[in-house]
Protein backbone atom coordinates (compact mmCIF):
# COMPACT_ATOMS: atom_id res chain seq x y z
CA UNK A 1 0.00 0.00 0.00
CA UNK A 2 1.50 3.37 -0.57
CA UNK A 3 1.53 5.91 1.29
CA UNK A 4 -0.83 8.94 1.24
CA UNK A 5 1.86 11.04 1.03
CA UNK A 6 3.18 9.99 -2.43
CA UNK A 7 -0.42 9.95 -4.32
CA UNK A 8 -0.46 12.17 -6.72
CA UNK A 9 -3.83 14.47 -6.36
CA UNK A 10 -6.04 15.06 -9.40
CA UNK A 11 -5.65 18.72 -9.78
CA UNK A 12 -1.65 18.35 -10.01
CA UNK A 13 -2.17 15.55 -12.84
CA UNK A 14 -4.60 18.57 -14.70
CA UNK A 15 -1.95 21.23 -14.06
CA UNK A 16 1.00 19.27 -15.52
CA UNK A 17 -1.42 18.23 -18.38
CA UNK A 18 -2.75 22.38 -19.19
CA UNK A 19 1.34 23.16 -18.78
CA UNK A 20 2.61 20.75 -21.36
CA UNK A 21 -0.30 21.79 -23.92
CA UNK A 22 0.39 25.32 -23.80
CA UNK A 23 4.07 24.90 -23.99
CA UNK A 24 3.32 22.48 -27.18
CA UNK A 25 1.38 25.28 -28.68
CA UNK A 26 3.51 28.46 -28.06
CA UNK A 27 6.45 25.73 -29.54
CA UNK A 28 4.31 25.85 -33.02
CA UNK A 29 3.39 29.29 -32.82
CA UNK A 30 7.12 30.06 -32.49
CA UNK A 31 8.25 27.71 -34.67
CA UNK A 32 5.42 29.42 -37.38
CA UNK A 33 6.89 32.77 -36.89
CA UNK A 34 10.70 32.23 -37.72
CA UNK A 35 12.03 33.25 -41.00
CA UNK A 36 12.15 30.32 -43.88
CA UNK A 37 16.20 29.49 -44.34
CA UNK A 38 18.09 30.82 -47.35
CA UNK A 39 17.68 28.90 -50.36
CA UNK A 40 20.03 26.20 -51.17
CA UNK A 41 22.89 27.43 -53.64
CA UNK A 42 23.19 26.89 -57.11
CA UNK A 43 25.40 22.91 -58.06
CA UNK A 44 28.69 23.98 -59.45
CA UNK A 45 29.91 22.56 -62.70
CA UNK A 46 33.02 21.91 -64.30
CA UNK A 47 33.86 24.51 -67.15
CA UNK A 48 36.82 23.40 -69.27
CA UNK A 49 39.09 26.12 -70.01
CA UNK A 50 41.32 25.75 -73.62
CA UNK A 51 43.81 28.10 -74.56
CA UNK A 52 46.20 28.12 -77.62
CA UNK A 53 48.66 30.39 -78.49
CA UNK A 54 50.13 31.22 -81.81
CA UNK A 55 52.82 33.55 -83.27
CA UNK A 56 52.20 35.07 -87.19
CA UNK A 57 53.14 32.22 -89.07
CA UNK A 58 50.75 29.66 -86.92
CA UNK A 59 53.52 28.23 -84.95
CA UNK A 60 53.13 27.15 -81.04
CA UNK A 61 54.31 29.95 -78.40
CA UNK A 62 55.01 28.35 -75.52
CA UNK A 63 55.52 29.79 -71.79
CA UNK A 64 52.72 32.00 -72.27
CA UNK A 65 51.46 33.12 -68.93
CA UNK A 66 47.66 32.54 -68.36
CA UNK A 67 45.99 34.51 -65.94
CA UNK A 68 42.23 33.74 -64.42
CA UNK A 69 40.57 36.89 -62.93
CA UNK A 70 43.90 38.70 -62.60
CA UNK A 71 46.02 35.37 -61.14
CA UNK A 72 48.50 33.42 -63.20
CA UNK A 73 46.88 29.86 -63.30
CA UNK A 74 49.37 28.16 -65.51
CA UNK A 75 51.87 28.81 -68.59
CA UNK A 76 51.16 27.51 -72.32
CA UNK A 77 53.34 24.08 -73.28
CA UNK A 78 55.99 22.92 -76.21
CA UNK A 79 52.44 23.15 -78.22
CA UNK A 80 51.36 26.23 -77.58
CA UNK A 81 48.49 24.98 -75.04
CA UNK A 82 47.08 25.35 -71.71
CA UNK A 83 44.25 23.24 -70.66
CA UNK A 84 42.68 22.80 -67.40
CA UNK A 85 39.06 22.69 -65.41
CA UNK A 86 37.27 25.97 -63.61
CA UNK A 87 34.85 24.96 -60.59
CA UNK A 88 32.26 27.34 -60.01
CA UNK A 89 28.46 28.14 -60.54
CA UNK A 90 26.75 29.18 -63.81
CA UNK A 91 26.14 32.77 -64.95
CA UNK A 92 29.42 33.76 -63.15
CA UNK A 93 31.29 36.45 -65.02
CA UNK A 94 35.00 35.50 -65.44
CA UNK A 95 38.40 37.28 -67.13
CA UNK A 96 40.84 34.75 -69.31
CA UNK A 97 43.79 36.78 -70.13
CA UNK A 98 47.01 35.81 -71.75
CA UNK A 99 50.35 37.56 -70.75
CA UNK A 100 53.13 37.87 -73.68
CA UNK A 101 56.43 36.70 -72.85
CA UNK A 102 59.89 38.65 -73.72
CA UNK A 103 60.23 39.24 -77.03
CA UNK A 104 56.87 38.99 -78.18
CA UNK A 105 53.37 41.20 -77.57
CA UNK A 106 50.14 39.87 -77.94
CA UNK A 107 48.27 40.80 -81.63
CA UNK A 108 44.61 40.01 -81.13
CA UNK A 109 42.15 37.70 -78.58
CA UNK A 110 44.17 38.02 -75.62
CA UNK A 111 41.50 38.80 -73.09
CA UNK A 112 38.14 37.77 -72.81
CA UNK A 113 35.49 38.44 -70.40
CA UNK A 114 31.95 36.40 -70.27
CA UNK A 115 29.55 34.76 -67.99
CA UNK A 116 29.54 30.70 -67.60
CA UNK A 117 27.16 29.04 -69.37
CA UNK A 118 25.40 25.34 -69.16
CA UNK A 119 24.45 23.40 -71.46
CA UNK A 120 21.46 20.55 -71.77
CA UNK A 121 22.91 17.07 -72.40
CA UNK A 122 21.72 13.76 -72.89
CA UNK A 123 19.43 12.59 -69.98
CA UNK A 124 18.00 16.01 -68.79
CA UNK A 125 21.85 16.12 -67.27
CA UNK A 126 23.68 20.15 -67.23
CA UNK A 127 26.83 20.30 -68.35
CA UNK A 128 29.48 23.67 -68.31
CA UNK A 129 30.50 25.09 -71.94
CA UNK A 130 33.81 25.40 -72.11
CA UNK A 131 35.80 28.94 -72.11
CA UNK A 132 38.08 29.41 -74.92
CA UNK A 133 41.38 31.95 -75.93
CA UNK A 134 43.11 31.32 -78.96
CA UNK A 135 44.86 34.65 -79.15
CA UNK A 136 48.08 35.41 -81.57
CA UNK A 137 51.38 36.89 -80.29
CA UNK A 138 54.24 39.09 -82.76
CA UNK A 139 57.41 38.10 -82.26
CA UNK A 140 59.46 41.33 -81.62
CA UNK A 141 62.71 39.69 -82.25
CA UNK A 142 65.45 40.61 -84.99
CA UNK A 143 68.37 39.47 -86.55
CA UNK A 144 71.72 41.19 -85.97
CA UNK A 145 74.92 40.32 -87.62
CA UNK A 146 78.28 40.86 -86.00
CA UNK A 147 81.80 40.90 -86.84
CA UNK A 148 85.16 40.88 -84.78
CA UNK A 149 88.75 41.54 -85.99
CA UNK A 150 91.65 40.13 -83.34
CA UNK A 151 94.62 41.11 -83.91
CA UNK A 152 97.58 39.87 -81.67
CA UNK A 153 101.10 41.66 -81.07
CA UNK A 154 104.01 40.80 -83.63
CA UNK A 155 106.00 39.75 -80.57
CA UNK A 156 102.80 36.93 -79.70
CA UNK A 157 103.41 33.48 -80.89
CA UNK A 158 102.01 33.18 -84.67
CA UNK A 159 98.16 31.94 -84.71
CA UNK A 160 97.77 33.15 -81.35
CA UNK A 161 94.45 34.98 -82.20
CA UNK A 162 93.02 31.78 -84.16
CA UNK A 163 90.35 30.13 -82.53
CA UNK A 164 89.29 32.64 -79.64
CA UNK A 165 85.81 31.57 -78.92
CA UNK A 166 82.95 34.77 -79.43
CA UNK A 167 80.31 34.98 -76.97
CA UNK A 168 77.00 36.22 -76.79
CA UNK A 169 74.82 36.75 -74.02
CA UNK A 170 77.29 34.03 -72.87
CA UNK A 171 76.51 31.58 -75.36
CA UNK A 172 79.36 30.93 -78.02
CA UNK A 173 78.60 31.82 -81.28
CA UNK A 174 81.75 31.57 -83.47
CA UNK A 175 85.53 31.60 -83.21
CA UNK A 176 88.12 33.47 -85.30
CA UNK A 177 89.92 32.29 -88.20
CA UNK A 178 93.71 32.27 -89.16
CA UNK A 179 93.15 35.54 -89.76
CA UNK A 180 91.89 36.63 -86.58
CA UNK A 181 88.31 37.68 -87.84
CA UNK A 182 84.96 35.99 -87.18
CA UNK A 183 81.37 36.65 -87.99
CA UNK A 184 78.50 35.50 -86.79
CA UNK A 185 74.86 36.45 -86.51
CA UNK A 186 72.42 36.50 -83.40
CA UNK A 187 68.56 37.45 -82.46
CA UNK A 188 68.06 40.21 -80.31
CA UNK A 189 65.04 43.31 -79.39
CA UNK A 190 65.75 46.41 -79.98
CA UNK A 191 65.76 48.74 -77.33
CA UNK A 192 67.46 46.38 -75.12
CA UNK A 193 71.06 45.07 -75.15
CA UNK A 194 73.41 42.29 -75.92
CA UNK A 195 77.21 41.40 -74.36
CA UNK A 196 79.34 39.92 -77.00
CA UNK A 197 82.71 38.54 -74.95
CA UNK A 198 86.11 37.55 -76.70
CA UNK A 199 87.48 34.18 -74.53
CA UNK A 200 91.03 34.79 -74.27
CA UNK A 201 93.07 31.53 -73.48
CA UNK A 202 94.37 30.99 -70.09
CA UNK A 203 97.90 31.42 -68.96
CA UNK A 204 100.46 29.17 -67.96
CA UNK A 205 103.83 30.16 -67.26
CA UNK A 206 105.54 26.59 -67.78
CA UNK A 207 104.69 26.62 -71.14
CA UNK A 208 106.92 28.53 -73.63
CA UNK A 209 103.85 28.41 -76.20
CA UNK A 210 101.62 29.89 -73.77
CA UNK A 211 100.72 33.61 -74.17
CA UNK A 212 99.51 35.99 -71.71
CA UNK A 213 97.03 38.15 -73.60
CA UNK A 214 95.89 41.56 -72.47
CA UNK A 215 93.03 42.34 -72.08
CA UNK A 216 91.59 39.08 -70.80
CA UNK A 217 88.11 38.15 -71.97
CA UNK A 218 86.98 41.55 -73.41
CA UNK A 219 83.20 42.39 -73.31
CA UNK A 220 81.13 44.68 -75.71
CA UNK A 221 77.94 45.89 -75.03
CA UNK A 222 75.90 46.46 -77.77
CA UNK A 223 72.63 48.71 -78.05
CA UNK A 224 70.24 47.10 -80.15
CA UNK A 225 68.20 49.09 -82.36
CA UNK A 226 65.72 49.25 -85.67
CA UNK A 227 68.06 50.42 -87.71
CA UNK A 228 71.60 49.66 -86.20
CA UNK A 229 71.64 45.62 -87.39
CA UNK A 230 75.52 45.32 -88.40
CA UNK A 231 78.23 45.44 -85.83
CA UNK A 232 81.83 45.85 -86.34
CA UNK A 233 84.28 45.18 -83.07
CA UNK A 234 88.23 45.57 -83.28
CA UNK A 235 90.15 44.11 -80.81
CA UNK A 236 93.99 44.28 -80.22
CA UNK A 237 95.70 41.72 -77.94
CA UNK A 238 99.24 42.39 -76.09
CA UNK A 239 101.16 39.98 -74.71
CA UNK A 240 102.99 41.88 -72.05
CA UNK A 241 105.52 39.06 -70.93
CA UNK A 242 107.16 39.63 -74.63
CA UNK A 243 106.73 43.51 -74.28
CA UNK A 244 109.89 42.95 -71.64
CA UNK A 245 111.76 40.49 -73.37
CA UNK A 246 111.26 42.56 -76.67
CA UNK A 247 114.60 44.52 -76.53
CA UNK A 248 116.85 41.51 -76.69
CA UNK A 249 115.10 40.58 -79.58
CA UNK A 250 115.17 44.07 -81.55
CA UNK A 251 118.80 44.22 -81.16
CA UNK A 252 119.13 40.72 -82.72
CA UNK A 253 117.16 41.72 -85.76
CA UNK A 254 119.00 44.65 -86.18
CA UNK A 255 122.08 42.56 -86.36
CA UNK A 256 120.56 40.24 -89.15
CA UNK A 257 119.48 43.33 -90.84
CA UNK A 258 122.73 44.68 -91.13
CA UNK A 259 124.57 41.72 -91.84
CA UNK A 260 122.09 40.69 -94.66
CA UNK A 261 122.77 44.41 -96.03
CA UNK A 262 126.35 43.83 -96.84
CA UNK A 263 125.56 40.52 -98.09
CA UNK A 264 123.00 42.20 -100.76
CA UNK A 265 125.94 44.72 -101.28
CA UNK A 266 128.77 41.68 -101.97
CA UNK A 267 126.60 40.29 -104.29
CA UNK A 268 124.53 42.40 -106.22
CA UNK A 269 125.33 41.78 -109.73
CA UNK A 270 124.27 37.86 -108.94
CA UNK A 271 121.36 38.77 -107.45
CA UNK A 272 120.06 40.99 -110.28
CA UNK A 273 121.21 37.99 -112.51
CA UNK A 274 119.11 35.77 -110.68
CA UNK A 275 116.19 37.51 -110.43
CA UNK A 276 116.74 37.96 -114.49
CA UNK A 277 116.94 34.40 -115.33
CA UNK A 278 114.18 33.67 -112.66
CA UNK A 279 111.52 35.87 -114.74
CA UNK A 280 113.27 34.38 -117.87
CA UNK A 281 111.99 31.02 -116.73
CA UNK A 282 108.79 32.16 -115.95
CA UNK A 283 107.90 33.54 -119.27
Amino acid sequence: MVPSMFRPSLPLRHTLTGTLLLSLALSLVACESEPQGPPPPPPEFNFPVDVQVTDGAGQPVHSVAVELDGQVVGFTGADGTFKATLVEKPNTNVTLKVSAPEGYRVADGGEITEALRVTEVIGGQYSGLPLTLKPKVVSLRHTFMGWVQTSCDERMREGSCEGLPVLVDGQEVARTDFTGAAQFSFEGIPGQSAKVSIRTPEYDPNDDDSALFEPRNPEFELALGYTATIFRIDQNFVDPAAKRAAPKRRTTRRTSSRRATRKTTKKKPAKQEEKENHIISIW
